[in-house]
């Protein structure tokens, strides 16, 4: 193996002097000496890729004599001083000696709440800020790129005292209310927080506001009272007790986010607060099979396009928004069957494949539009594909004019069939899906899991479609009324 001759060669703090031994299990040892004087014997490769670049003992003595800034290779990932950070990444030179790691170097700007961090990447760096929340979160947000391989321009680039300003700013984006803390500013943080982690909030929280008193609203937080809040809420009138229990959860969550010790000691003031009990009357419409089969007759009048539309929703009971998802990969017309996209209905809940069989009929029209087409195109188009603007104008959930949308057509194809339009909607499609595999006895939980529902919500909402067709269970029914064979009693 030939040996690379370092010497002479310089590697941060080190001068190379002369090898010094060979290591039995490979590799040499170099006789090195440090700027303050200091001779020891380093291995090669360490040198080579940076991991030792001078002695470590002259380096924070050196640095606070002369008042230089310190070697950005002193500052390790997992043990680094920080009382040196703060003044080493003021430089952008020193910042090019950081090591690239995913996590950035903070810093602190406002003590345990606002942070400014230096991410080092392999071209040019960039700036984050990052808030507390007061409850052990935090969120975090990038400011822009650092000057490490240009100018600043404080739009783009920003310079280490411009991001510190600007960390500063944005860290402040969270009025300080002092010692109070109302019901207003409550809902006005959680509605920031909200939007700052992409979630719908403005629908919820505006009706919250809108639906307090004013006395309520410029109320403390920390003088809340059971006997108020819960005669707020049997004020509500004109709507059910369900949404009544839906606003009650939105506002409790903007309450239970207040960083305040004294608010939340009185947190039992709106946690003591039981829902109301909601009655789940279901006005599902079911179809029979002949109604069903006219409205997908009528649908293929208005377009053949839209009549597909309306099919698919006939026998897999989708819902219209799972329905305008389908992409031309999702059908396995060998297999009878489209992988059907799961609604975002719940929590924080991600899109999922779900099988779905379909009929042979409906598989090979499916089949013949799909065609040749890219798998990530979506399936069930508004307009032919002879049309211009067919891609363009997507599916029939894509948010167009109102005379544009799928329910117009719908409504044409109601009448055709001679049904009430104020009565069936697209939804009577799902709902006849449902019980018409409920009544076939088919499992509960498949036909739950085949609509991306759950069993909870099948046996709310269906349990009176089902027990109005029992007959077929009729039969399994002792009756005493009928001669039967005698039968032998056996007594202990």
């Amino acid at each position: 193996m030939n040996l690379i001759d370092l010497t002479r060669k310089q590697f941060g703090r080190w001068t190379v002097i002369a090898p010094a031994h060979s290591r039995p299990q490979g590799g040499a040892i170099w006789l090195c000496r440090c700027v303050c004087g200091t001779e020891r014997g380093v291995r090669g490769d360490i040198l080579r890729n940076g991991q030792s670049t001078g002695c470590g003992r002259c380096a924070s003595r050196s640095h606070a004599r002369n008042g230089e800034s310190p070697s950005a290779s002193h500052i390790r990932r997992r043990k680094r001083p920080k009382k040196f950070l703060l003044e080493l990444l003021q430089n952008p030179n020193n910042r090019k000696g950081l090591t690239i790691h995913q996590r950035p170097y903070f810093v602190s700007v406002v003590p345990r709440l606002i942070s400014l961090g230096y991410r080092r990447n392999e071209g040019c760096g960039s700036w984050t800020v990052r808030k507390a929340n007061g409850n052990s979160t935090s969120w975090t947000e990038q400011i822009g790129l650092a000057d490490d391989q240009g100018e600043a321009d404080g739009k783009t680039v920003f310079s280490f005292a411009q991001a510190f300003s600007l960390a500063y700013t944005r860290g402040q984006g969270e009025p300080d209310y002092g010692d109070r803390i109302t019901v207003a500013n409550a809902l006005d943080e959680y509605e920031t927080a909200l939007r700052r982690n992409g979630q719908p909030a403005a629908r919820a929280v505006s009706t919250v506001r809108n639906r307090l008193p004013k006395a309520l609203l410029n109320k403390e937080v920390a003088q809340l009272t059971r006997r108020e809040l819960a005669r707020f809420r049997d004020s509500i009138q004109g709507v059910k007790s369900s949404t009544v229990n839906t606003l009650f959860i939105t506002f409790k969550a903007a309450l239970n986010r207040v960083p305040d010790k004294k608010a939340l000691a009185n947190k039992d003031a709106w946690d003591s607060l039981k829902p109301l009990p909601e009655e789940h009357e279901s006005r599902n419409v079911i179809l029979t099979n002949a109604q069903e089969k006219a409205l997908v007759k009528a649908a293929y009048e208005e377009s053949y396009e839209f009549g597909l539309f309306v099919e698919v929703g006939a026998v897999t009971g989708s819902r219209p928004i799972q329905i305008s998802q389908l992409k031309v990969q999702d059908l396995q017309a060998d297999q009878l069957r489209v992988m059907m996209p799961s609604s975002q209905k719940g929590r924080g809940r991600k899109i999922s494949q779900i099988e779905v069989p379909i009929t042979i009929g409906l598989a090979n029209r499916l089949r013949e539009i799909a065609g040749s087409r890219p798998g990530n195109e979506l399936l069930l188009l508004r307009h032919p594909l002879t049309h211009p603007q067919a891609k363009q104008l997507g599916s029939w959930m894509t948010k167009l004019p109102k005379s544009e949308f799928y329910r117009y057509p719908f409504q044409r194809a109601v009448v055709k069939a001679g049904l009430d339009p104020k009565v069936v909607t697209y939804y009577a499609l799902r709902h006849s899906s449902i019980v018409r595999l409920l009544v076939a006895k088919e499992s509960p939980r498949l036909v739950a899991a085949m609509h991306d529902t759950s069993l909870a919500m099948i046996q709310r909402h269906y349990s009176r479609d089902i027990a109005s067709l029992n007959e077929m269970m009729r039969p399994s029914l002792l009756n005493i009324d009928e001669p039967d064979e005698k039968v032998a009693i056996f007594r202990r």
